[in-house]
């Protein structure tokens, strides 16, 4: 933050404030509540980070954005209508992300045993009410914000409290993959116990890996408003005996994914699993639990079968009617009134 506005006297003040640009004014705004009175005083009234335009933020260092963000969002309580969205990653290098019409800031998680190593300008900010080291080095053609904690996870959670207590706050896109279980499993934990709400999930990528143990920790823990998304190649021996909360649920690699998975899958509105080995057997279990009114939601459901399916229409509960398509996936369309 700038220079102690305040111990100016009102003529020096009033002469500061016609020099200053609106970042300027942000920033004097936010030292205090006595120095908004001030400048409003000065006739600047209602100053607000908010209020910037993009040209104004694109001058403006990665730092400066997020520390200015985060002091005028604990100000006013309600964000602004740019689209803000709030990304989660937990993987090897974690990170949290606050995306909007005019900025993306990364915000990375580091233990403060490698603070020495890095190399730059230490600085503060302030993270709901504690004040965390930070450094700005070079990553390519982009800065990189990393924040240095005594534990990554509690790190992690900390920042997520900083909004939650701020404004509606609510986890856009969650991506896990190849972290470890002492920072996964306080992370996870935190979430479920205080109800943060997460719209997008995404578990693994192509060659990633993941304990198996860990894949079922989160399946119990996480739910996803929209998608739940998983790339794991998992073992062979790999059993979840539950289902998966997500109105839609895409699995890449889906080996392990049984018919006792599908039958409690009662409140999807989209399953595709590929890879799995389903039987005639299990599509016929699965057809009559579907006729009888089990999955009132369900839209599609895709599913690798050892069988070839037919094309067929098949008369559900009530108006609803399942369009299955002829091929080696059993593919059902669910309509509500067939023309």
């Amino acid at each position: 933050m700038p220079f102690n506005f305040m111990k100016f006297p009102y003529p020096v003040k009033q002469n500061l404030v016609d020099q200053m640009s609106n970042v300027d004014l942000v920033r004097v705004s936010l030292q205090s509540q006595k120095a908004d009175n001030a400048l409003k005083e000065c006739g600047k009234m209602d100053v607000s980070f908010f209020k910037l335009t993009g040209e104004e933020m694109e001058k403006l260092e990665e730092f400066d954005i997020l520390e200015l963000f985060l002091s005028e969002a604990q100000r006013q309580v309600v964000l602004p209508d740019w689209n803000v969205e709030f990304h989660c990653c937990l993987n090897s290098n974690p990170f949290f992300s606050i995306a909007c019409t005019h900025f993306h800031v990364r915000v990375f998680i580091e233990s403060i045993e490698n603070i020495r190593k890095t190399v730059g300008i230490v600085r503060k900010l302030k993270i709901g009410e504690s004040f965390v080291p930070v450094v700005t080095v070079e990553y390519g053609e982009e800065p990189k914000i990393l924040t240095f904690w005594n534990d990554k996870a509690a790190g992690m959670n900390s920042i997520m409290d900083c909004f939650k207590s701020n404004f509606d706050f609510m986890i856009t896109e969650l991506f896990i993959d190849g972290i470890d279980s002492e920072t996964l499993r306080p992370v996870v934990n935190h979430i479920n116990s205080t109800h943060i709400l997460v719209i997008n999930v995404q578990v693994g990528s192509f060659f990633s890996s993941l304990l198996d143990d860990d894949f079922k920790f989160i399946l119990k823990n996480v739910s996803a408003i929209e998608n739940f998304v998983c790339q794991l190649d998992l073992t062979q021996n790999f059993e979840y005996d539950g289902n998966i909360l997500a109105k839609r649920v895409r699995i890449n690699t889906g080996n392990w994914f049984k018919l006792h998975n599908i039958l409690m899958s009662t409140e999807n509105e989209e399953i595709f699993a590929y890879g799995t080995n389903f039987t005639k057997k299990d599509v016929q279990k699965f057809l009559k639990e579907w006729k009888a009114g089990k999955f009132p939601k369900l839209k599609e459901l895709r599913l690798d079968t050892k069988c070839r399916n037919e094309t067929v229409k098949i008369k559900g509960r009530g108006n609803t009617y399942g369009q299955v398509h002829s091929g080696y996936i059993f593919w059902m369309e669910v309509h509500d009134n067939e023309e």
